[in-house]
Order: C-alpha cells, then sequence, then structure tokens
C-alpha cells in the first residue's frame, strides 16, 4: 500500500504521464507541464544531489516562491532521501542565515531574490541552486537550469519508509525563537487519504496557488492534493488582484486557497460593485439577500441563486469555491460571502498536524 509522498507521485506520473498537471501564466504567455516532465526533472535532481554527496536523511532548503520549480525541487530532493527545509523567500538575510545553521543544511534551492553574500561564511553549505538564473561569481552557486540540462543517466536511490522525515517546517508558536517542525511521509500522507475521502476535488478541478508553499496549509490545499488528485495547478508570475480575477476567468480556475485577510479584500471588491446600485435597489437587494439567507438555512435551497450569477462570474464561469485557511475566519464575512451565493471551506488545523484537524466541507449554499 502507498504510504509516501514519492510513491503516490511516482505512480501518478507513470499512469498519467501527459497529463498536465502545473500551469504558469505569465501575462499572455502560458506554460504547461505534464506529470510526467515534472517526474523526470525532480529525477535529474535528486540524481544530482546524490552526486554532490547528499544522503538519506540530509537537509536540503528551498527558498522560493510558489511557482513550479518549488514542487520540482521538492520531489526531487525527497527522491534522492532528503529533508526538506522550507523557507520564506522574503526572510533577511539573518534569518535565512539562522534556519541554515539550525538544520546544517548542505544544499539550497534559492530564489535569484536572495542576496548570496549572506552565505559566504557558512562552510556547511556546499551549494547554491539558483532559479531562473545562470551560475553567479559565487564559488558554491550553480544555475538550475545546468542540473536540468544535465545528463539524465540514472544513480540508485535511496529507499523511501512512510517514517522517514519529508520536511520540518519552522513555525513561530508563540513565545521565542522559531521551532522546526518534523513531519514525515505519513503524517502529510495521510492527511491526503482524509481529505480524498471526501471527493471535493478532483481531475476536472483547476487550482489556482498564490500563498507561499513554506507553510504547511498551502503546502497541502495547493500542492499535494490537488497534485495527488489530478487536478491542475496554476502559477501566476505576480500577484496584483486585478491580474488574479483575469486569471480565474481565463483559466477557468475552480478552486482558490486563501488567507481571510486576501478573502476580506475580495469582499471589499464586491461592496464596490453594491455602492454603485442606486439606493433603492441596494437596500431591496439586501433584503433579499437576508430573506433567501433565512431560506436557505432552514431548507438548504437558496431561492435567489439564479440572480447572483452577476457577483459569481466575476470569479470565472468555472469557479466552485474557496479553502480558507491560516486564520480563523470572521463569521460575518464568511456570511456575507454565503448570501451572495460563494461556498467557503474552512479547514483548521496546526503545522504539527500536518496540518488539517477539521473542515466545514459542507458550508455555503
Amino acid at each position: 500500500m502507498i504510504s509516501t509522498l514519492t510513491a503516490k507521485f511516482e505512480e501518478i506520473a507513470k499512469s498519467s504521464p501527459d497529463r498536465v498537471s502545473i500551469v504558469t501564466k505569465e501575462d499572455d504567455t502560458v506554460y504547461k507541464l505534464t506529470y510526467g516532465q515534472i517526474y523526470n526533472s525532480s529525477l535529474k535532481v535528486a540524481n544530482w544531489l546524490c552526486k554532490q554527496g547528499v544522503q538519506k536523511g540530509d537537509m536540503v532548503a528551498i527558498a522560493l516562491e510558489s511557482r513550479q520549480e518549488w514542487c520540482i525541487c521538492y520531489f526531487g530532493l525527497l527522491f534522492a532521501g532528503a529533508i526538506a527545509i522550507p523557507l520564506d523567500v522574503e526572510l533577511s538575510s539573518k534569518e535565512i542565515k539562522y534556519f541554515l545553521d539550525q538544520t546544517q543544511t548542505k544544499i539550497i534551492f534559492a530564489s535569484e531574490k536572495l542576496c548570496l553574500e549572506s552565505f559566504k561564511n557558512l562552510n556547511f553549505l556546499e551549494k547554491i541552486v539558483i532559479i531562473n538564473k545562470k551560475r553567479d561569481s559565487f564559488e558554491k552557486s550553480i544555475g538550475f537550469s545546468e542540473i536540468l540540462n544535465s545528463s539524465s543517466s540514472h544513480i540508485s536511490l535511496p529507499h523511501i519508509e512512510s517514517e522517514d522525515l519529508a520536511s520540518i517546517i519552522y513555525t513561530s508558536g508563540t513565545t521565542g525563537l522559531p521551532k522546526g517542525v518534523m513531519l514525515t511521509h505519513k503524517n502529510f500522507f495521510s492527511n491526503f487519504s482524509s481529505i480524498s475521502k471526501l471527493n471535493m476535488i478532483g481531475p476536472t478541478d483547476n487550482l489556482l496557488s498564490i500563498l507561499p508553499l513554506h507553510h504547511s496549509f498551502p503546502f497541502l490545499a495547493t500542492l499535494i492534493v490537488p497534485l495527488f488528485s489530478k487536478a491542475k495547478i496554476t502559477y501566476l508570475k505576480t500577484l496584483k488582484p486585478e491580474v488574479i480575477l483575469k486569471c480565474l476567468s481565463e483559466e477557468k480556475i475552480t478552486i482558490l486557497a486563501i488567507t481571510p485577510q486576501v478573502l476580506q479584500l475580495f469582499y471589499n471588491a464586491i461592496e464596490k460593485k453594491l455602492k454603485k446600485i442606486p439606493l433603492a435597489f441596494r437596500i431591496a437587494f439586501r433584503f433579499i439577500l437576508n430573506l433567501s439567507w433565512m431560506i436557505s438555512e432552514r431548507t438548504g435551497i437558496n431561492p435567489v441563486r439564479p440572480l447572483l450569477s452577476k457577483f459569481q462570474s466575476s470569479l470565472g464561469s468555472k469557479f466552485r469555491y474557496f479553502v480558507s485557511g491560516g486564520a480563523k475566519l470572521d463569521e460575518e464575512l464568511a456570511r456575507n460571502f454565503f448570501k451572495l451565493g460563494f461556498k467557503i471551506l474552512e479547514g483548521y488545523g496546526l503545522t504539527e498536524t500536518s496540518p488539517l484537524i477539521t473542515l466545514n466541507y459542507s458550508r455555503g449554499k
């Protein structure tokens, strides 16, 4: 029985190698990667890591924005038997050095935004792989393209067990310096297995990923779950609100996982549209919404759903629901979305629980 992240990914990649898995949208250009392409690139990363002397249980850091390379690097280091140390690319050099020193990380996959000079005195750090940039003058650096363009000669990769550590995710907690939470393949896979039983996401879905993958919530909700459900994952090169809204429509996004703070921004935009309606009609509209909500609470049927299509179509014709996590969702905000016919799935959990504990998957009318 499959119980590791690597085995599950390998199974899907071999059974559906030509299925599009990741879409990256940059301006009007769309780049697509299939499961087979991601798998083969991950194996190249794994082979390269092993040739660098990385052994099972060694630490390898990822300090990248949410992008297709994040997935490739993550599964590449897992295939090599390494443990991922996901880091926020927006951290200061001092903070990143602290995490690297804590874990004695041998190799880091780094965004071109990071300052390499800050890593010079870390003797334990052997290589810095720079994404989307050629080799830097810094002697320890190498361009990610060099790894992907290397020969695909295969070397023996370690056997991965379900109890092997997959990630150490740092969480700030309530006091003191951030502490690393050690999570195994089994931890993450059991979370995915529980979610898959709810049939909330499938091969016809397209999930827009805008949250940073170094957090456990977006890691599970916007990478592992859609990847293992054969759904598409779409990344943007920019997070401007107008670009996100355009992408939701053009790419026929069905699911958007965001924080309550971002949900509030979406609702503020809806409120601006409502304020353009003449006052009398606005009062009547809100009365109808409240009445409809009361009916739907008792019957499960929203009688004015057809009238709400204008607001719902602003997120695209295929949009199904929001996923909210990372903080408590304000009840009034949630109720306002439900009144407009939108569905929000709110999850609760902790990094230590990898991360989901419970989910109100039936909310929304």
